[in-house]
Formats: C-alpha cells, sequence, structure tokens
C-alpha cells in the first residue's frame, strides 16, 4: 500500500522529467529493448554476462547526463570550446564556441 502512494506522489515530478527531456525516454526504451534480447538469449541457453549489460547501461546513462549537463550550459554537443585564460582578474573566462 505504501509503494502505490509513493508512486503516485512521484509520477508528476518523474513526468515533467521525462517531458522536459526527451532523450530520458529513449534511453529507458533502449534499456527495456535490451533487457529483453538478454532474456531472449537466456531463453536460447545462450547466457550473455551480466557485467556487459550493467556496463552498457550505466555509460548510456553517463553520456545522457552529460548532454543534459550541456544542453544547461547551452552549448551544443558538436561544439569546440576555446577557453582562454587572459586579463584574469577582469575576464576570467571568455568562451568562444564553434559548432562542427
Amino acid at each position: 500500500m505504501q509503494m502505490i502512494i509513493v508512486m503516485f506522489a512521484v509520477a508528476k515530478p518523474s513526468n515533467e522529467f521525462i517531458s522536459s527531456n526527451p532523450s530520458f525516454k529513449i534511453l529507458a526504451l533502449s534499456f527495456i529493448l535490451m533487457i529483453g534480447v538478454a532474456l531472449l538469449a537466456e531463453g536460447f541457453y545462450f547466457e550473455i554476462p551480466k557485467g556487459y549489460i550493467y556496463f552498457s547501461m550505466a555509460f548510456d546513462f553517463f553520456v545522457d547526463i552529460l548532454q543534459v549537463k550541456l544542453k544547461e550550459i547551452n552549448l551544443h554537443p558538436n561544439t569546440i570550446t576555446i577557453i582562454v585564460w587572459y586579463d584574469f582578474p577582469h575576464n576570467i573566462i571568455k568562451n568562444k564556441s564553434r559548432v562542427l
């Protein structure tokens, strides 16, 4: 009963997060697909080591978090950022970005 209350409490914030970051929706669907393929392979007595699955999920999640952070600081993922550290006391960072 408590878990149902928790699910109702978490439903709206998680829906807002997924709506603002649609890449996480694709990430969740790819996780479901990967688990399905692993279960299908185990059904045919072909075992995929769980470490491979967990590592690929963690790596995908890490890349997605990086993309969200780049989006927050308004950098396109395909940019080259040049940081110039001259004139230190006045202009700490001058950011020049160029889309590839």
